[in-house]
């Protein structure tokens, strides 16, 4: 997705070396699509409860990229972002909430705070709660996930939608690394890393990381460039099976639950179309979302 600001622009670092990119400009860039992700909440959302979403919140917001496209929207009148670390919210208040119209602005409220157990001004009310980029993940057992999920359907409106997404396949369970170039506006090309470190078939518990590396820009291949960021960001999640979170979303009280399936290109690649689906395709790596209706 786009970045504002100065996060992204290079400068001349000591020895010459180019300083690095803003991890959380990087982090965006690389995996964050906030104007799909919201379009896409907005679509279920009004398929569900048959009116336009007003009123999100979004766990582990990390940067509130999602929050702020959200409040930009025409139907929008309350944003919320929550997360518990309190540098990563400041980084969102300078990159995200400072360059909103006031308007827009106004609409948003930032909350250090546990997911789990929210304060009680956004316990309640939502249109719509999502939890995103597997964020809700870190919750690695049964007994903690199905708190959060109640607590998430508590904080629904009438008809509110939870929003979550999955990733799955082979690929998840064994040590596997892929690549890929991303661009980032005032920097240029780099290339975005994410590893599958570790996974227990036991517990399912599963190592991520993200890493960035810096190759030459053809267009100025003499311009110095960054030296590889590893492990710039690190998660020790649980591999939950989509299966596992439709029956915690059924016992946490949902009355409906649907999964959004990737379709496929004539190459048989993913085209980035969602539609609800009963039955999936046992691919070696697939992403997806559970929408549950309270």
């Amino acid at each position: 997705m786009s970045t504002r600001g100065a996060a992204g622009r290079k400068v001349a670092g000591k020895g010459g070396r180019a300083a690095r990119p803003d991890l959380h400009a990087l982090y965006e860039a690389a995996v964050q699509n906030a104007e799909f992700e919201v379009e896409f909440i907005q679509r279920v959302f009004r398929r569900f409860a048959g009116r336009a979403l007003s009123t999100l919140r979004e766990d582990f917001c990390g940067t509130a990229a999602i929050t702020c496209v959200f409040a930009r929207s025409r139907h929008a009148r309350r944003a919320v972002g929550i997360d518990l670390h309190g540098p990563t919210l400041a980084a969102a208040r300078t990159r995200h909430v400072a360059a909103l119209p006031p308007e827009a602005s106004a609409k948003v409220e930032l909350v250090r705070a546990d997911a789990v157990a929210p304060p009680a001004e956004v316990a309640r009310g939502f249109d719509a709660v999502c939890a995103l980029n597997f964020s809700y993940w870190v919750f690695r057992e049964r007994a903690t996930m199905l708190r959060y999920l109640r607590a998430c359907r508590d904080a629904l409106a009438d008809r509110g939608v939870l929003v979550l997404d999955f990733m799955g396949g082979a690929e998840c369970h064994v040590p596997t690394t892929d690549r890929s170039r991303r661009w980032l506006r005032g920097f240029g090309p780099f290339t975005y890393v994410w590893e599958h470190k570790t996974y227990d078939p036991i517990t399912a518990h599963t190592t991520c990381a993200i890493h960035f590396e810096f190759p030459p820009d053809r267009r100025r291949p003499r311009a110095k460039r960054p030296r590889p960021i590893r492990d710039a960001f690190v998660y020790h999640w649980r591999l939950w099976q989509v299966a596992e979170l439709r029956d915690l979303l059924e016992e946490a009280g949902y009355s409906r639950v649907e999964c959004h399936w990737e379709g496929e290109t004539e190459r048989g690649e993913g085209d980035g179309v969602f539609r609800p689906r009963t039955r999936g395709t046992p691919d070696r790596s697939y992403v997806g979302y559970l929408v549950a209706q309270r």
